[in-house]
């Protein structure tokens, strides 16, 4: 059965307000949406959403037919003190009910301006018209919120001076710079033997031609540090090359004598 957009109204069971809302995003049939999954957008309404009985239901064809209807209907009972809608499509009024017509968009002209056209409208196009986000900027304040949250990406931290942990901080907050916080791990040292813990738990396991390859790709340009070629350099003098005439390899100095007694030669194959 096809899954069609839908208007709806609900009426308070006791002093009979009323609210006319649209529905268009909807993945299950009204019945099964309204009151289940979906409790309308409405700010005053959703929260009490069980003291209203759904009064009627009308499904339609397109989301743009059923965008035209609820404002046709919102505009009809206009002015009623009982309907719960603050606002329609050309009422002027800020709407905390406000559904965007499909395929539209808010603009503002050159005067400031703003109201809403088609997404294809060609004022659009030569800068006639332009979004009203269009260069608009957070205010200092938003800015140090968002940088300072706790929720979604960011780094573990802890502060510094009373060791409280703090979630995940962004690592453009700049307590990271003046050493307020760190990082849980910060200073400490690892057990003994971990990078043999870690080494032996990976050992059997192997790469795909994809995996490799992109491994590949992200080490081109790479300079390796002093460091790291230092250690290899000290790990590579601890290892000494055999052969058996037929296969050469390099095996460190405490094995290197079992292999003597098996039979292999010290030095490459010739």
């Amino acid at each position: 059965m096809t899954i069609k957009p839908y208007v709806y109204v609900l009426e308070h069971q006791l002093n009979y307000t009323f609210y006319i809302g649209v529905r268009m995003g909807n993945k299950k049939q009204a019945s099964e949406d309204l009151g289940v999954k979906y409790f309308t957008s409405s700010k005053y309404v959703k929260p009490v959403f069980s003291q209203f009985n759904i009064k009627e239901i009308i499904e339609c064809e397109s989301r743009e037919e059923a965008y035209t209807l609820e404002q046709e209907m919102i505009k009809e009972h206009w002015g009623d003190v009982l309907m719960l809608n603050r606002a329609f499509s050309g009422s002027g009024n800020n709407s905390f009910d406000w559904v965007c017509p499909p395929n539209h968009v808010t603009v503002v002209d050159q005067s400031g301006k703003k109201f809403r056209v088609h997404k294809s409208d060609e004022r659009i196009k030569t800068g006639e018209l332009v979004g009203h986000n269009k260069n608009r900027k957070h205010p200092e304040e938003e800015i140090k919120r968002r940088a300072n949250s706790n929720t979604g990406k960011g780094t573990p931290a802890i502060e510094v001076s009373s060791g409280k942990s703090l979630g995940k901080v962004s690592k453009k907050d700049i307590r990271w710079q003046t050493g307020e916080i760190v990082h849980p791990n910060k200073g400490k040292n690892k057990p003994d033997g971990f990078g043999e813990i870690i080494s032996n738990n990976r050992n059997g396991i192997k790469l795909s031609e994809e995996h490799r390859e992109s491994i590949r790709k992200s080490c081109i340009g790479k300079k390796q540090s002093k460091t790291t070629i230092e250690k290899r350099a000290a790990k590579i003098s601890e290892l000494k090359w055999i052969n058996d005439g037929d296969i050469t390899l390099r095996v460190k100095v405490e094995v290197l004598n079992e292999f003597i007694n098996a039979g292999w030669f010290l030095g490459r194959k010739k």
